[in-house]
C-alpha cells in the first residue's frame, strides 16, 4: 500500500469541514456554554436597595415585586410596606395605597413607623392616608388582644419578680419566632437559643430599667429597625431611645436620619457613624 504524505499544515478536508463546523457551533451557540445566572431572591433585594439608594424608584419597586414572589406568608408585609415606599416615591399614588393596604391584610402593623417614614410623605394630603393608618390600628389591636393576655399584665416597680421578668421575656420571643418575618436576614441567629442565653440575664438585672435594658439588647439582635422593645412611661424617661434612624452598612452602623423633625439628635447628623452607646460596643446589637 502506498502511504499517502499528507501537510501537516493544511487540513484535510474532511478537517476542514469539522473544524468549520465547530467554528460556527460555537458563534451560534454560545449558550451551550454559559451557567445559568439566573438572580437569586436575596440579589434582587439588593438591586432593588442599589436602586433605591440611587433614587432610581421605579427600578427599585419593580426589583422588589420580583422579590415578593419568594417571600413567605409572615414576610409579605413588611416586603409590600417597601414596595409601597418606592412606589409612592417614583410617583405613582394609587398603586402604592393599593400596596400598602396589601401590606395591611398581610400582617403590617407599625402606624408610628409608617407616620413619620419621609418615603410615605407625598401621601399624607390624600383621603387615603388617614384609612390606611386607621386599618393599622384596627388590626393591631386585634393582635394585642391575641398576644396582650390578661396573665402577662404586670403593676409597675422598681424591680419587678423574676416571675414577670421570665414572662416578659417569653412574650417577645414568642412574638419573634411566630411572627417576625425577617429571620432570613439574620441567617446566623438561633432564636430559640438566644431566648435560653437572655434568662440568666434578665434574671440578673436589679431593676426594672435594667431589665428593659436587657429587653432592648435582646429584640436588637434581630436587626429589624421595626421590631422594638418601648418601656413603660414611668421608666421611658430613663430606657428611652433618641429619635434615631440607623442603618448596618457593611458592619458600620450609620445615622441616615431622625423619626421626627423635631427631634433632638444631640450634635449626630445623617452620615454619622456610632461606635458605642455606653457600654455597647458591637454595632450589630444597637440597630
Amino acid at each position: 500500500m502506498k502511504m499517502q504524505e499528507i501537510d501537516q499544515n493544511v487540513p484535510s478536508s474532511s478537517m476542514y469541514r469539522k473544524l468549520l463546523f465547530a467554528a460556527l457551533f460555537w458563534t451560534f451557540s454560545p449558550t451551550c456554554f454559559c451557567q445559568d445566572v439566573t438572580p437569586t431572591p436575596d440579589d434582587q433585594l439588593k438591586a432593588a436597595k442599589a436602586a433605591y439608594d440611587r433614587k432610581d424608584y421605579a427600578e427599585s419597586a419593580a426589583l422588589y415585586k420580583r422579590a415578593l414572589l419568594f417571600a413567605t406568608e409572615s414576610e409579605r408585609g413588611d416586603a409590600e410596606y417597601n414596595i409601597a415606599c418606592t412606589l409612592a416615591l417614583a410617583g405613582n399614588r394609587d398603586e402604592a395605597f393599593d400596596t400598602l393596604r396589601d401590606a395591611v391584610e398581610d400582617g403590617y402593623t407599625d402606624r408610628k413607623d409608617t407616620e413619620t417614614d419621609r418615603d410615605l410623605g407625598s401621601l399624607h394630603a390624600d383621603p387615603r392616608w388617614q384609612a390606611v393608618l386607621n386599618a393599622m390600628s384596627d388590626l393591631k389591636q386585634q393582635q394585642d388582644r391575641r398576644w396582650g393576655d390578661s396573665a402577662f399584665a404586670t403593676a409597675n416597680a422598681p424591680n419587678i419578680s423574676d416571675d414577670e421578668k421570665i414572662a416578659g421575656l417569653s412574650e417577645l420571643w414568642a412574638q419573634a419566632k411566630f411572627g417576625f418575618a425577617n429571620f432570613w436576614h439574620v441567617p446566623h441567629l438561633d432564636w430559640d437559643q438566644t431566648y435560653r442565653d437572655f434568662i440568666p440575664k434578665v434574671l440578673a438585672t436589679k431593676s426594672t430599667e435594667d431589665y428593659y435594658r436587657v429587653l432592648q439588647r435582646f429584640y436588637a439582635l434581630l436587626q429589624d429597625g421595626h421590631s422594638n422593645v418601648y418601656s413603660p412611661d414611668e421608666v421611658e424617661g430613663r430606657v428611652g431611645r433618641l429619635d434615631l434612624r440607623t442603618r448596618l452598612i457593611d458592619g458600620h452602623l450609620l445615622v441616615i436620619g431622625s423619626r421626627s423633625p423635631t427631634a433632638d439628635l444631640q450634635g449626630l447628623r445623617p452620615g454619622d457613624e456610632i461606635l458605642n452607646i455606653n457600654e455597647l460596643r458591637r454595632p450589630e446589637t444597637i440597630v
